[in-house]
């Protein structure tokens, strides 16, 4: 490949930005990659910057999942264990023993999703 400034020079590195071929003299390590000199510079940086974002967000929705796990499953055992209390003194407490166990499979889902996130990082 060669550079698109200097034909007939080979290209060393290809921009961030515009996916040109570019030569060592045509060539700006913005980090994360490189950019044309003096005219993608700005643009690659602010496509590193998306994608750190995008990485922050990913470990902010993971931890939101696993709140939201804890939250459920606590819900879903004081709910589920009512029922099985209220069954031991002799009550209709089946029905509460099944939506405290919906709750819990619900929380394994936040769990299992917030892993999910996590392992996207």
């Amino acid at each position: 490949m060669k550079c698109f400034y200097h034909p007939a020079v080979d290209a060393v590195a290809i921009c961030k930005n515009c996916n040109k071929g570019l030569c060592v003299e045509c060539a700006k390590d913005v980090g994360n990659g490189m950019a044309c000199i003096g005219r993608c510079e700005a643009e690659a940086a602010a496509v590193n910057e998306a994608i750190q974002r995008g990485k922050k967000s990913f470990e902010k929705a993971a931890n939101t999942y696993f709140k939201m796990a804890l939250w459920v499953a606590l819900l879903g055992g004081c709910i589920t264990a009512g029922g099985v209390i209220t069954s031991a003194k002799g009550g209709k407490g089946g029905g509460s023993i099944l939506i405290g166990l919906i709750f819990l499979l619900g929380a394994a889902f936040y769990y299992s999703s917030g892993r999910e996130y996590r392992s996207r990082d």
